[in-house]
């Protein structure tokens, strides 16, 4: 029997050893699963925050370019209104320019309005008149 007891033995130590080598790759294996857990939530982190940032990003980039737009509107606005003003400037110069002739033509005696209108009658033109000159002589310049 010792024979039996050999193989027995034997037996006893296959069995162990792959009891153990079970154990280590449970083992290893929970620890893969662990270690792919830990790794599946940092990537998952890592998504969430990229995905944040680009829509953030975006809405940060919608609001520069809705800014951008209102800017562009306001200085073709303001634009005008310089313009606008100009003009206006132009034409209160002008007005400022009559008012003070016409100060000053009231406040010369020898500008005076006329106090009376006479009505004439129109002379009929058709027939061309020929207009002498008493003095008809000329003196020219040198090199003319």
């Amino acid at each position: 029997m010792p024979a039996l007891k050999y193989v027995h033995h034997e037996f006893d130590i296959k069995h162990e050893v792959k009891k153990t080598s079970e154990r280590i790759n449970d083992a290893a294996s929970k620890a893969n699963d662990i270690a792919h857990k830990k790794a599946t939530r940092l990537n998952m982190v890592l998504l969430s925050g990229i995905s944040i940032s680009a829509v953030a990003f975006l809405c940060v980039y919608s609001l520069v370019s809705l800014s951008e737009n209102r800017l562009a509107n306001l200085y073709t606005h303001i634009s005008e209104l310089n313009y606008e003003n100009i003009e206006l400037e132009n034409k209160l110069e002008n007005i400022k320019s009559f008012y003070s002739v016409e100060n000053k033509v009231a406040a010369n005696t020898t500008f005076d309005k006329a106090k009376k209108v006479i009505e004439v009658e129109m002379r009929d033109v058709k027939e061309k008149e020929r207009v002498t000159f008493k003095n008809s002589s000329f003196n020219s310049a040198i090199g003319f």
